[in-house]
This record gives structure tokens, C-alpha cells and sequence, in this order.
């Protein structure tokens, strides 16, 4: 805490400092505006304050937590003492009397440091070891203030003179009370991290503490592995040789030291070198699997000049346990974060996606972020294909959201399309699967121009989007570019498929193409004219005629189903509103007396007096015309043109067409 020698030597800054200090407590307010207060040009000068256009922002916020501490010291008449609780409960009253007015903008990151000071002076003006303290808690009854306590600690723990017992119990109490199931804990993290840059720091601590923990009943490896590595990058290689290769053999020792120097920064010849041997003498051990991984992994990311000789080595290794589903789970959350060997970590993750254990609940996330972090879109492509190929028909556009709204949409379209033009029925549909999910909220065009396809490819894209009678809202904006194909076998039979649709959907294909043609183009208006008439005819011939005949009416032979539809739609969405207002959702906040229904569809919010009118939202879903005329054979039929193969041979005929176009 150097501030305080500054503070010491220099009363004039000082003066100034308090002055600061004493207009942010009048105002209740970090950053002071020009209008409210004028700094001394002491604290520009010596880079604490700058100007800024939402006032003046702290530079060296540490010293001035120092004089807002000790603001509040004297406000409270607050003294230290060797118990920690009552200095716990004066940091806590700092902040209930700064924030009484509300929210206070960069109070966070103030209250971080005075924390901090108050942490620091308790140590070294009364040796307050907070053994007793941090004793003191229960893991289900922990304040939140004691987050605030633990990352003051813990970021100051290479600072504070605690005895070595003392610090190994309060780490490990530390670790049970902020424990937790999550995969990656933020709070741990900083109790781990400050005993490693201790041991880095502090010369011969990290043997000494090394020797305290392993004089524990029961070794935790939790701590044993951060005092291995901040001792190894204090002392390097000697550290291995004389204290960690005598117990290496250990079995209860292997993991804690094996990770412990896999975390080591700056792995050079010496340290891969070492980490090959280890792994060629022990990876019989199916236990140490995970430490062993972790230490490929550090050569790998290593940046020494020897790497490279070790590249083929290291992954043939890694490679080696992909047949393990929990070491696999570990290599799909490793390998999204290299940057570097696209090719042997593919090879790998394609290894995992045709394993049995393979499942789309538990690794098709980590797959779906690794394949958005490749560089290469044949990579890419290689991971869909081969889950579409391992788990057949198994939706996983929702695992794969990061993949389809984080790399470049055009790149994602063309992607998309070669799926669709698959021959292969389980590629297909995973290409359907992704359009169906982009198309729910962004009905464009594709940005690849399809026209650039060559024409069979063309000619299977509508085939395969129009196979299932999708909505037309959906397909049309990406095919109506099919009007100007270059083919006129594609073009015309696109249009004889888009009547045949016209006898699902009627007006509403008409009103979609209306929508998405060039009006400007008269072949695009003869085309929806043709179809406009094909449809015309068709209802004339084939449904108008049966106005009159109640009994092929469905609304009149299927009354009582569209009706009791109907109650039972109305029970379910009234019962999923209530169900969502009782637990502690969203809804909760604005519900019972804080809203108040006015007359003419309005509302207002308790305490207010205007009235904001009620919105109105809709949906419809439209189902073709033969679902209802027969269902059955309807899902029968869609089922097998989305399950079935294609063939070479059922093209034949079309690609002769297009040939003698030439």
C-alpha cells in the first residue's frame, strides 16, 4: 500500500484528496461533475483525476479509497480491532450510508479498494490472521458482503503475513464455503490464484507451504496443485528435481502435481521435455487421464521454438482418449480455446462424435462452439455431417445456436444449401433443421445467390425445401430467385411445383410471391398470373363446388373438434400464465396489486398516473390443404421424402433435360 507513504509525505496532496473525499460523501456520488465541485490541479497533476464528459473520472481510485476510509473512520468513530466481524460490519455501514439515496455509479469498484485497505491495516497494524472470521460462516447462511471480503483478501493475500497453517486452514474453509457445482467459479478461482502468486512471489514459501499441506490427514489436491505451480515458476526446474520427483510416485500425490505443473507459465524445452516423460511413465493410471491431458495442452499452447518438434506426438497422445466419455467431455471444453492445429483437433472431435457415448444433450453445446471457432468453413462442415451421419434425424439446432447467429450469416447460408442438396436423407434434414430455425425470425433471401448453383443443384434446393409443404412465407423469399434461372427445365418445373402448391395454400402463395418478385419484371407477372390462374381453376373445379354440400364442409363435420380444441387451448395457455405468475418469474414482478386494469384495454403500474393502452400480439400457423382431407396419409407421405435417400438414378431424367438444353 505505497499510497500511504505518498499521503504521509505529501500534505498538500492530502488536503486536496480530502476535500475530493468530502464532496463525494456530501453528494453521495463517485464521479463529481464541474458544476458541483472543482478539484484541486493537484490531483490532474499527479494523474488521480481527469476530465472526462461525464465529470471527473479517478485514475488512482486506490488512493483515494484510502482518504474515503478513513473519512468514514472518523465519521463513525470507528476504531480497529483484532475481531474482524465489527470492522465487517463498518465496511458494510460505509455502504448502506453512500448508496442510501440509491444506486451509485463506479461505487463497485470504490468500495473494492477501501475493502482492500481495511483488509491490509487489520493484517498489518494487529495481525488479524481472519481465521476466526471466515470460521465464523455457514456455506447456506453466507452474506453476500462476504464476496466483497474474499476478493479483497484473496487480491492481497501475497501482501499479508499470515502463518502457513493459518493460511492453508483459511484456504481450505475459504474453498468449502464458496464451492460450488458450476464448471468454472469465479469465487474459488481468486482463493487458488492468490495461494499460486504467493508461492511465485514469496521466496521459500511455497516449500514451506507445501510441507504444511501435505501434513494434512487428508491431501487436498485443490490446494496442492497452485502451491506446485507458483513454486515451480519461483524456483523452476530445482523445485521438480528436489522436492517433486521424490513423492511423483505417490499416488495420492500424481494429479495434484501432475496439474499443478501443467499450469505453469512459460512451458519451454525443459518443462516439455518433462511433461512427455511423466505422461510415457504414469498414463497407465486411467485416474491421472485429465492431468495428463492438461499438460499436452500446455505444450501445445506453449509459444517455445521446440513445440513444433512435438506437435504430432502431443496429439497422437491426446487422440488416444477419445474412447473415455469423461475425458472427452474435458477435450470438447479444451479444445474450442486453441487457435492454432484446426486440423488434428478436427480429427479429434470427429473421433468423439462417432463414439457411442456420444450424446446430443450432454456434448452437442461444447460441439456446436468448437465448430463456430473453427477457421475453415470445409471444417466446419466436416463436424455437421458427421453428426448428422452419427446421430441420424436428431434436431440439434437449439444446442447449436452459438454456431448459427456467430459466424457470418452468407457463410452459414451456404452451408445450409449444400445441406439441402444432399443426397443423403440424414444431412438433409440437419440442413432443414438449421433453416427452420434462422427462417423463424429473418425471412430473406439467401445471400448466396443460388443462381450461381449449377442447375440439378438448383432444382434439388426447391425440391428439398418444398418436400414438406412449409409454409410459404418461409421458402419463398429464398427461391423466388429460381424465376430467372438460366434453365429452363428448373424454371418450369419449379413453377408446376408452386401450382401444386397453390392447391394447399391458395391466396396466401399468391400474396407471398406478390411480396418477394421484381414487379418491374413482366416475366415475374406472367408467372404469378399463371399460377393465380391455375390456382383459380382448381378451387373453381375442385372446392367451390362443395360450398353447398355441408357435409364436406370440415367446419361443419369436425364442429365439435374445432370447438373443443378451442376451450382446451384456452384452459392450457390460461393455466401456463398462472402457473408463470406464482413462481418467481418476470411476470411476478408487475402482477397483483402493481397493475391496475383500466376501462378501454389500458393499464397503469401502481404509483402512476398515466395509462399505457394494451398491446396486441398474434400468431397462425397455416396447414396444407390436404393435411385435413387426409392427415394420415399426409404424414406418411412427408415422412418418407424426408427420410428416404436420394438416388442418382431419380435424377437421370431431369439432368438430361438440362443437358439438351445446352
Amino acid at each position: 500500500m505505497e499510497g500511504r507513504e505518498i499521503l504521509k509525505n505529501d500534505a498538500s496532496l492530502l488536503s486536496a484528496l480530502e476535500n475530493l473525499v468530502e464532496k463525494q460523501m456530501e453528494l453521495k456520488e463517485v464521479i463529481l461533475s464541474p458544476k458541483d465541485f472543482t478539484p484541486n490541479e493537484l490531483l490532474f497533476e499527479k494523474s488521480i483525476l481527469k476530465s472526462a464528459d461525464s465529470g471527473y473520472l479517478i485514475e488512482n481510485i486506490s488512493i483515494v479509497a484510502m482518504v474515503f476510509l478513513d473519512k468514514y473512520i472518523s465519521k463513525f468513530n470507528f476504531a480497529y480491532t483484532t475481531d474482524f466481524h465489527v470492522t465487517f460490519d463498518f465496511l458494510n455501514s460505509i455502504g448502506r450510508d453512500f448508496k442510501k439515496s440509491g444506486f451509485v455509479n463506479y461505487h463497485r469498484e470504490l468500495k473494492k479498494e477501501y475493502w482492500k485497505v481495511a483488509v491490509f491495516d487489520s493484517n498489518k497494524k494487529l495481525a488479524t490472521d481472519f481465521n476466526d472470521f471466515i470460521s465464523s460462516f455457514q456455506k447456506d447462511k453466507l452474506v453476500r458482503e462476504f464476496h466483497s471480503f474474499n476478493e479483497a483478501y484473496n487480491e492481497l493475500l501475497p501482501l499479508l503475513d499470515i502463518p502457513n497453517n493459518i493460511l492453508y486452514d483459511n484456504t481450505e474453509k475459504l474453498l468449502t464455503l464458496l464451492g460450488s457445482n458450476a464448471t468454472y467459479n469465479h469465487n474459488t478461482g481468486r482463493v487458488l490464484i492468490a495461494i499460486k502468486e504467493k508461492c511465485r512471489l514469496e521466496k521459500n514459501f511455497g516449500r514451506t507451504m507445501l510441507n504444511t499441506a501435505l501434513e494434512e490427514k487428508k491431501l487436498n489436491d485443490s490446494i496442492i496443485s497452485p502451491i506446485v505451480c507458483g513454486t515451480y515458476e519461483n524456483e523452476g526446474i530445482d523445485f521438480y528435481n528436489e522436492c517433486l520427483k521424490p513423492k511423483e510416485s505417490i499416488e495420492d500425490l500424481q494429479s495434484s502435481i501432475f496439474i499443478g505443473l501443467s499450469n505453469v507459465d512459460n512451458i519451454g524445452l525443459t518443462e516439455t521435455t518433462l511433461f512427455i516423460e511423466l505422461y510415457d511413465k504414469y498414463s497407465a493410471n486411467p485416474n491421472l487421464a485429465i492431468a495428463f491431458l492438461k499438460m499436452l495442452f500446455a505444450i501445445l499452447r506453449s509459444n517455445n521454438k521446440y513445440e513444433n518438434a512435438f506437435i504430432e506426438d502431443c496429439f497422437a497422445r491426446i487422440s488416444s482418449f477419445t474412447w473415455n466419455k469423461d475425458t472427452a467431455y474435458f477435450l470438447l471444453t479444451e479444445l474450442p480455446f486453441m487457435d492454432k492445429y484446426e486440423t488434428e483437433r478436427l480429427e479429434i472431435v470427429l473421433k468423439i462424435i462417432n463414439e457411442e457415448y456420444f450424446d446430443s444433450q450432454i456434448h452437442m453445446h461444447h460441439v456446436s462452439f468448437f465448430a463456430a471457432n473453427l477457421k475453415q468453413i470445409e471444417s466446419r462442415k466436416q463436424v455437421i455431417r458427421a453428426i448428422a451421419l452419427a446421430r441420424p434425424f436428431v434436431s440439434i439446432s437449439k444446442p447449436f445456436q452459438s454456431f448459427l447467429y456467430d459466424i457470418d450469416r452468407g457463410e452459414l447460408e451456404k452451408i445450409i444449401i449444400e445441406l439441402l442438396i444432399d443426397n443423403n436423407s440424414s444431412i438433409r434434414a440437419v440442413g432443414y433443421d438449421f433453416f427452420n430455425n434462422i427462417t423463424i425470425v429473418d425471412r430473406e433471401p439467401f445471400r448466396p445467390n443460388i443462381l450461381h448453383l449449377e442447375p440439378i443443384e438448383q432444382y434439388k434446393l426447391w425440391v428439398s425445401l418444398t418436400q414438406s409443404n412449409k409454409e410459404p412465407k418461409y421458402i419463398i423469399p429464398c427461391l423466388v430467385q429460381l424465376f430467372d434461372s438460366t434453365s429452363e427445365t428448373v424454371k418450369e418445373l419449379f413453377i408446376c411445383k408452386l401450382e401444386c402448391y397453390s392447391e394447399n395454400f391458395g391466396d396466401t402463395l399468391i400474396t407471398e410471391l406478390e411480396n418477394n418478385i421484381n414487379h418491374n419484371n413482366p416475366e415475374h407477372l406472367r408467372i404469378i398470373e399463371r399460377i393465380r390462374l391455375y390456382k383459380q381453376d382448381f378451387y373453381k373445379n375442385n372446392i367451390e363446388i362443395k360450398y353447398g354440400i355441408k357435409e364436406l364442409n370440415p367446419y361443419y363435420t369436425h364442429y365439435k373438434l374445432f370447438r373443443d380444441f378451442g376451450i382446451s387451448a384456452r384452459e392450457s395457455m390460461s393455466k401456463s400464465i398462472s402457473k408463470g405468475m406464482e413462481e418467481d418469474s418476470f411476470l411476478k414482478i408487475f402482477s397483483g396489486s402493481t397493475i391496475q386494469l383500466s376501462k378501454g384495454g389500458g393499464f397503469k403500474l401502481s404509483g402512476r398516473k398515466e395509462i399505457s393502452k394494451l398491446g396486441l400480439f398474434e400468431s397462425s400457423i397455416i396447414f396444407p390443404r390436404e393435411y385435413f382431407i387426409f392427415p394420415t396419409k399426409y404424414e406418411s407421405e412427408e415422412f418418407k421424402h424426408m427420410h428416404n435417400d436420394w438416388e442418382s438414378e431419380e435424377f437421370a431424367e431431369i439432368e438430361k433435360l438440362i443437358e439438351n438444353e445446352q
